[in-house]
């Protein structure tokens, strides 16, 4: 299709208008097993083309997700034509990482709704969900020379983020025992993570179709 399109969180009217975006109830972008991303989209709004030509996907087609420094990659399985109040095909398969673009059929009568199934490539068992990957990310990113091991512990087993330990970890970059270079690092670490949250809350992530 060639399209680039912006994902916004919770298939709104406002978020429609402006991109694609995620249907509610089903698994956040970003991947893993077990996993079952809906996006859904306009075909066509207000000049803009969005998932007009969705109907143009078939078999082995490719479409990348773009989360951060993450592209991940699927690939189309087909196609199905439905209700639109079936929400069977929006079920999560275990052990797999799906993806489905759901848009209205046909074009300019929209009483249908028209599916393209993908299947996320090459998944290993490294790759988890983002959310999931989350803690790990935080724990390589503060593993610096000089930085104290407990607060790499800390974060590695502390996937919830308990409070009393959220406060440490924001804060490290203040601890004058460590050198000012390691500071520095974790500084700049925090800051990495606030706009992770700031992406999971609600920024867009983009999608290459």
């Amino acid at each position: 299709m060639g399209e680039w399109l912006e994902i916004y969180g919770g298939a709104t009217d406002d978020h429609l208008s402006l991109g694609v975006a995620t249907v509610d109830g089903c698994s956040f972008p970003g991947g893993g097993e077990s996993t079952h991303t809906v996006i859904s989209g306009h075909r066509g709004y207000a000049g803009a083309t969005y998932f007009r030509h969705i109907d143009l996907l078939k078999e082995g087609d490719h479409i990348e997700f773009h989360l951060l420094n993450q592209v991940l990659t699927y690939e189309v399985t087909g196609q199905a034509v439905i209700s639109p109040n079936d929400s069977s095909s929006q079920r999560v398969v275990e052990g797999e990482d799906l993806l489905t673009l759901l848009s209205c059929h046909p074009y300019r009568v929209n009483n249908r709704r028209i599916l393209v199934y993908a299947k996320r490539r090459s998944l290993t068992a490294m790759d988890q969900s983002f959310l999931s990957r989350f803690p790990a990310a935080v724990a390589f990113l503060t593993n610096v020379s000089g930085a104290d091991d407990s607060e790499i512990a800390t974060i590695s087993y502390t996937a919830d983020f308990k409070s009393e330990d959220v406060m440490k970890i924001i804060l490290k970059f203040l601890d004058t025992e460590l050198d000012e270079s390691v500071r520095k690092q974790i500084f700049v670490n925090r800051l990495m993570i606030l706009l992770s949250l700031l992406v999971i809350r609600g920024a867009p992530v983009s999608l290459l179709v």
